[in-house]
């Protein structure tokens, strides 16, 4: 089967999930006797971090495969709180937690000995590692930089997190930090394929706050970049903002720059 990079489309998420239409509904095929066809399997692949360990969160693509090698249009039923993704072409699921995932695959088989179809299906229990870590936030830690503008990034890993990071910006036109009046803005970084949010499909978001401009966009699929820079002209100039991002409800970095501008640059203090 073929696992193309291309982002692959939520469909939904129920108790039971099935992915396609099964292959013997009411008035099809009678069940293929035990062992027909021979030698099925079911195989899992993990699409973010290429193969390897199957971990959860991740897109998991599915296949059936028996001795003559892929089940085409095999539909797939999935254990309670899966994500289905992708397509009949295409199938692969989500889930959140780590263990069991109980799949099945169902489909029409062709017996030569009787020259007829039975609906053949398929089980196996796909071992869901847990998550190694959240996503990393890169930035200049503590430290006072003269400068018009300074990189950061965030990171997914092999086998890490990859549900939806969530990004929140404030400023302020005054040498402090801004406090819960300011104005908030915000954005969602999508580390999985098919998830809403800005993720790796060639868009960006700029943002604006106390005079300073932020830059996102993916380098990767595992990396959003984070462009922060001053384009103003060199005014005096007073400011403080803070980013703080976080993943399935926990913080899991800040960064925060208090200071001035003035005709060589802006020197500030930065913070995580």
């Amino acid at each position: 089967m073929s696992h193309s990079a291309q982002p692959l489309v939520l469909a939904g998420l129920v108790a039971a999930v099935v992915l396609a239409a099964p292959a013997g509904g009411q008035g099809g095929p009678d069940p293929c006797p035990p062992g027909v066809p021979a030698d099925t399997s079911i195989r899992g692949f993990d699409i973010e971090d290429g193969g390897g360990v199957l971990t959860a969160t991740h897109t998991i693509s599915l296949e059936a495969r028996d001795q003559d090698g892929v089940v085409p249009n095999a539909s797939f039923g999935l254990p309670p709180g899966a994500m289905a993704r992708g397509d009949g072409n295409n199938p692969a699921f989500s889930l959140d937690r780590p263990g069991p995932a109980i799949i099945t695959a169902t489909w029409s088989h062709y017996r030569d000995d009787t020259g007829t179809d039975c609906t053949a299906t398929a089980r196996r229990v796909l071992q869901l590692a847990k998550v190694r870590r959240r996503v990393r936030v890169e930035g200049p830690g503590r430290t006072t930089l003269t400068t018009d503008g300074f990189q950061a990034a965030l990171r997914a890993g092999r086998n890490d997190d990859r549900r939806l990071v969530h990004v929140r910006l404030r400023g302020v036109r005054h040498a402090r930090l801004p406090g819960a009046g300011a104005r908030t803005q915000k954005l969602t970084l999508a580390f999985r394929r098919g998830d809403p949010g800005l993720g790796f499909d060639g868009r960006h978001r700029i943002l604006r706050a106390a005079g300073w401009v932020f830059y996102v966009n993916f380098a990767t699929a595992d990396t959003a970049g984070l462009g922060i820079s001053n384009p103003n002209d060199r005014r005096r100039q007073a400011f403080g903002f803070e980013l703080v991002f976080r993943q399935s409800g926990r913080r899991i970095g800040r960064i925060a720059a208090v200071g001035h501008c003035g005709e060589l640059g802006c020197t500030f203090t930065t913070g995580r």
